[in-house]
């Protein structure tokens, strides 16, 4: 990486965590404030997906990071809270292996390819919340199947964001 790459990725990524981390707080205190909507909606895992989209396994510090962010208005323990959040939201990693199979312009030319990339990250968080869960006592793939299934609006939303953004210059473009 040229110094010139190096100077924007690190811009690059430190505007990415931001956007990352006040859309996870937003989405937090949304789902916070309308307990009784049963579903959530929360762009910070959109922006992981541009982060890793762009930089590959660096990008995934993007998500992990929004994860710390609920540090700040978490009402459960402290290693509650690191599992659930920052440790559960680097299972992202997983959905990079996406691009072993599948080449990133691919997401702009097939909504299959897009649909699937997207499902593949919800998929990824959804087992480190699993996991993060079963570290703390509770079931595995209850857990799983329960962070799929509130996030299954989430999962629409993010997808009509990127049909719109996909096509835009710059945007959903491999930099390493």
């Amino acid at each position: 990486m040229t110094l010139d790459m190096k100077k924007y990725c690190e811009i690059d990524l430190s505007v990415l965590i931001i956007l990352a981390v006040v859309t996870q707080l937003m989405g937090q205190l949304l789902s916070q404030q309308f307990p009784e909507a049963n579903y959530y909606l929360n762009f910070s895992i959109l922006v992981g997906m541009l982060a890793i989209i762009r930089w590959g396994y660096l990008g995934s510090i993007v998500y992990i990071i929004a994860g710390f962010a609920m540090f700040f208005i978490s009402d459960v323990s402290a290693i509650k809270t690191l599992l659930l959040y920052p440790f559960a939201n680097a299972f992202i990693i997983l959905a990079i292996n996406f691009f072993k199979i599948f080449k990133v312009e691919k997401l702009k030319e097939n909504n299959l390819i897009l649909i699937l990339f997207i499902i593949t990250v919800f998929v990824s968080v959804s087992i480190g919340k699993g996991v993060a869960a079963f570290l703390l006592g509770e079931q595995l793939l209850p857990t799983i199947l329960y962070y799929l299934t509130i996030n299954l609006f989430n999962i629409v939303m993010v997808f009509i964001v990127l049909q719109l953004i996909k096509n835009r210059e710059g945007l959903l473009i491999k930099f390493i």
